[in-house]
């Protein structure tokens, strides 16, 4: 994919999504679907839920401008596996924000579009060796659900999963160029750009909230292109470095609730990012610190990639370096 058509997808679906927002958000405030403040929110006014409406709109613009460009090819395996995630997760998203759905019902369809996502992407893959293995494919649907809801998780501040799915774009577009997949410079061209549109109506005070509709989304592009990723590079350090820091604040998190007794699927405000708010620091000054973060395990993937010698440490060392500041970030702040 050249340049001019990467730079193009992006820009089209940054305008596209800062455009649509205006309308959406005050659709959403006629239909009264807001978040109200609790005692389990980090934010203090009602805010209307939801965005992820305008950002999908941008995404399909985006994707789009690709193909109009030349450069995609969404018929392919790849192709079909990014789509069929994205509108599966981005109609699942919207249900819950207008009409709310079980936990029950939202965890059977997402991993029914899980399974559409995988058996396209492996359709015509070349499946040799440990990838085509059953026990590979179910993990990659395990994956798939699990970072759609680590994501939609996670999503609790201003700015920081806008922050990260820019950078997890920008990252995707480096390791399509590496790894010859045109259509992973496509997705995290498109991802980036609709991301960057929606991050000045949600910092620093936000207008808008993604909503389920965006979390979800935003989850299942990222879980759908780290497994192009993974097709392309047979590399699974290389694939998904970018999204250490949300898998370790989330599993760390996880495992210190159920540790202590928590009812782990009720609303909390016990994430390392979160705790870091309560302590007193500001939702853009957070989110920025985890794009940061974010930045560093993407930079060592990057290495890892270049020179696979040093993997095992570089991977070690992000993880070890991002528990620890998981860790202490869980420390700062009032228990709630």
């Amino acid at each position: 994919m050249t340049p001019g058509a990467a730079g193009a997808a992006g820009v089209a679906a940054a305008i596209v999504t800062a455009a649509c927002l205006p309308p959406v958000i005050a659709w959403l405030r006629r239909r009264a679907l807001l978040d109200q403040p609790n005692e389990r929110s980090s934010h203090t006014d009602p805010t209307p839920r939801g965005g992820g409406i305008a950002v999908a709109i941008g995404m399909a613009a985006g994707t789009l401008a690709a193909v109009v460009a030349g450069d995609v090819d969404l018929v392919s395996s790849a192709g079909i596996g990014l789509s069929v995630g994205a509108v599966g997760a981005a109609a699942i998203g919207v249900i819950e924000d207008v009409f709310g759905v079980s936990p029950v019902g939202r965890l059977a369809a997402q991993s029914v579009v899980a399974g559409g996502v995988v058996v396209a992407l492996w359709w015509r893959a070349d499946l040799s060796g440990w990838l085509g293995h059953p026990v590979t494919v179910a993990a990659a649907i395990v994956w798939f659900v699990g970072l759609v809801n680590v994501v939609n998780f996670m999503d609790g501040i201003n700015g920081i999963t806008a922050v990260t799915v820019i950078v997890v774009g920008s990252y995707d577009i480096w390791l399509g160029w590496r790894s010859d997949e045109p259509l992973l410079i496509a997705g995290g061209a498109v991802a980036a750009g609709a991301a960057l549109g929606f991050l000045p109506f949600n910092v620093p005070r936000a207008r808008v909230f993604l909503g389920d509709s965006g979390s979800y989304l935003l989850g299942a592009w990222v879980a759908a292109s780290s497994l192009v990723a993974l097709v392309a590079t047979r590399d699974p350090f290389v694939a998904g470095a970018p999204l250490t820091y949300y898998l370790c604040d989330a599993a760390i998190t996880l495992v210190a609730r159920l540790r202590s007794g928590e009812a782990v699927m009720t609303p909390h405000r016990a994430h390392a990012y979160q705790r870091r708010v309560q302590a007193g620091r500001s939702h853009p000054s957070v989110a920025l610190e985890v794009g940061a973060v974010t930045v560093a395990a993407g930079a060592a993937g990057a290495v890892a990639e270049l020179v696979p010698a040093l993997e095992v440490t570089l991977a070690v060392v992000t993880l070890v370096a991002t528990g620890a500041y998981v860790v202490q970030g869980r420390r700062t702040g009032e228990v709630t």
